[in-house]
């Protein structure tokens, strides 16, 4: 079998599609309310009932910027943006969560979440003096507090996290395989390609 050869103009390409990533990343701050639940954690208080829901709702908005960006997105007809967004969405957030999940501290998540993006002083100040020993919130316990996922739900998560972490925790493939969930075709109409494009050559090896 030949494996087609990975030219620097694919790289050049996958490059800008990192940095948008990363652009839109920043643009949405986690907010003060969840970074001061995170780092009150800390200090064993649980965090809000509306913690998950809320952290949910800053990477949604991170991942409907990030479909934004994209002219192969905005080229689409209202009802296919909006068939994509409802479908796409959903498995974005859920690959985020996974992430989150196979973090094995506390600081790999505050990092994953802030990485780049302003933070409030108060915030800045709790991080440095927790930093090294932050705990890790756990999926689990603030879903008891939430109640977001049902238990089968998570069962999901928690057998995804075990089956996908080594893949996970490389933060590269983790934003290309974000691009890939968040850009799959609605249908089979063959309408958004982003798809296939040099990001796809990544996962169909595998």
């Amino acid at each position: 079998m030949i494996t087609p050869k990975y030219s620097a103009e694919e790289e050049n390409w996958v490059q800008g599609q990192l940095k948008k990533f990363d652009d839109c990343w920043k643009r949405v701050p986690m907010g003060e309310e969840i970074l001061k639940d995170f780092i009150m954690f800390n200090y064993d208080v649980p965090v809000a009932k509306s913690f998950a829901s809320k952290t949910l709702a800053v990477n949604q908005e991170r991942y409907r910027l990030i479909m934004k960006m994209h002219t192969e997105f905005t080229n689409l007809d209202a009802d296919s943006q909006a068939n994509l967004i409802a479908r796409n969405m959903f498995l974005g957030t859920a690959w985020s969560l996974i992430k989150l999940e196979s973090c094995k501290t506390g600081q790999e998540q505050w990092d994953f979440q802030n990485d780049g993006t302003p933070e409030m002083s108060d915030a800045s100040i709790g991080q440095i003096i927790l930093k090294g020993k932050m705990k890790k919130v756990d999926l689990e316990e603030v879903n008891n507090l939430s109640g977001l996922f049902s238990p089968s739900e998570m069962s999901t998560y928690r057998r995804l996290t075990a089956d996908l972490s080594g893949l996970i925790d490389d933060e590269e493939t983790f934003r290309l395989f974000t691009l890939v969930l968040l850009f799959s075709d609605v249908d089979n109409s063959g309408q958004l390609n982003f798809y296939k494009t040099p990001i796809s050559m990544f996962f169909d090896e595998g």
